[in-house]
């Protein structure tokens, strides 16, 4: 009868850990961060590119705000005032949702 070899569990250190390092924020998640500080109701899209007939209407539209970095390109916020604009929203999210599917 062969007897089995106990192992001994392995030693930890008692010196703490010191915090994992994080990432570097990229520009992206910073624009998005910035998006949503500036404003508590609102969503944001993102395009790339919009198409310009859409890009027309949206820089006629109050509620969303086209001033990104590159013309027609990145991140758009759509402010939500009230429960009427719900249904606007959700017409911005289809078409976000259509340009990513062309």
């Amino acid at each position: 009868m062969k007897r089995k070899r106990q192992t001994q569990p392995e030693k930890r250190s008692s010196k703490p850990r010191g915090r994992a390092k994080l990432l570097p924020t990229s520009e992206e998640m910073k624009q998005r961060s910035a998006i949503l500080v500036k404003r508590s109701s609102s969503l944001i899209l993102k395009f790339n590119p919009m198409p310009l007939a859409l890009l027309k209407r949206a820089k006629t539209d109050p509620r969303v705000d086209t001033n990104t970095r590159i013309p027609s390109k990145g991140w758009f916020s759509f402010e939500l005032n009230s429960d009427a604009d719900l249904r606007d929203a959700l017409l911005w999210l289809d078409h976000a949702y259509r340009a990513v599917a062309k």
